[in-house]
């Protein structure tokens, strides 16, 4: 499926629902605060969750840089309420929400960021 509502179309590759292994392509922020968004769709900013618990983001460009870290994805909303699940970065938490092709991090409960992503692998 081509997601072709961002200035730079994708291809979305389906996975499992509520399944957050795999490699997931920042499409969009949104900032509720400020009523602001912001296109990712041509900055080829690429996170990547693998089984054992390590989180990579990859920006490619003029500049290769990666950043390593360890994740947790919890069974349980943010807050009690926000999102399906809860992920934890290191020490920060959010609302993560998971379809087959897409993925929302929202960190909008503490006035900060909504992220939208599309599964590319």
């Amino acid at each position: 499926m081509i997601v072709d509502d961002y200035e730079c179309p994708v291809k979305a590759v389906m996975g499992k629902e509520n399944d957050i292994i795999g490699k997931w392509k920042l499409m969009k922020t949104h900032f509720p605060m400020v009523n602001r968004t912001q296109d990712h769709s041509c900055d080829d900013i690429v996170y990547e969750f693998r089984t054992e618990g390590i989180f990579f983001i990859t920006q490619k460009g003029e500049d290769h840089e990666t950043l390593t870290s360890s994740y947790e994805l919890v069974k349980q909303p943010y807050l009690g309420h926000v999102g399906s699940f809860t992920l934890k970065i290191d020490h920060l938490e959010q609302a993560c929400s998971i379809a087959k092709e897409s993925m929302v991090l929202d960190d909008s409960p503490l006035d900060g960021p909504i992220k939208t992503f599309v599964r590319i692998e």
